[in-house]
């Protein structure tokens, strides 16, 4: 039979195997929680960087090249932002389907970049060498608008990669939920 003593030493240490449980339990919350976390600001870096490129547009008024390059850096900005946060989702996710599935969205959005820096340069060229006003302004209407049509087609090749890695990343929340 149980004294008193007994009871109260077996209650003293279901308690302290309750204190670990919830010890563990909690740091695996907050472990899930800095997962998700991670997960989205990943996402709206990468999502930011791609949107800052495809909706800017080129500045060919005046202080064009200072209007320009400020978009420029804010693009540059942007990536940096990202590469942060790639850098620290790493941490959360290391499989090769992640790895491949970003590469291949990074790989497009950085060539959007480099043909949005190419439009400027463009732009830039073509005020700086055309010295009439009227075929300047044609010619850089031309170069809007084939910039634009090329951003269109990019974006839809993009858009099944971006749609892959959501799907993804959607999948790492839902089973850090459960």
């Amino acid at each position: 039979m149980a004294t008193k003593e007994d009871i109260a030493q077996i209650t003293k240490e279901i308690k302290e195997v309750e204190t670990k449980f919830k010890v563990r339990e909690s740091g695996e919350i907050d472990y899930n929680s800095l997962k998700r976390s991670k997960i989205l600001e990943y996402f709206s870096a990468i999502n930011n960087w791609q949107r800052l490129i495809t909706d800017s547009s080129s500045d060919f008024s005046d202080n064009y090249e200072v209007k320009n390059e400020l978009t420029i850096n804010n693009i540059k900005e942007a990536k940096t932002n990202y590469n942060f946060k790639e850098g620290e989702i790493e941490i959360f996710i290391s499989d090769s389907e992640f790895y491949h599935l970003r590469k291949d969205l990074s790989v497009k959005i950085l060539m959007l970049q480099h043909d949005f820096e190419k439009h400027c340069l463009n732009i830039s060229t073509i005020i700086k060498t055309e010295l009439d006003l009227t075929p300047r302004y044609e010619k850089l209407l031309i170069e809007r608008k084939n910039y634009q049509e090329e951003v269109v087609k990019k974006l839809r090749d993009l858009m099944p990669n971006r749609n892959k890695l959501i799907e993804y990343m959607d999948k790492l929340i839902k089973e850090s939920l459960k």
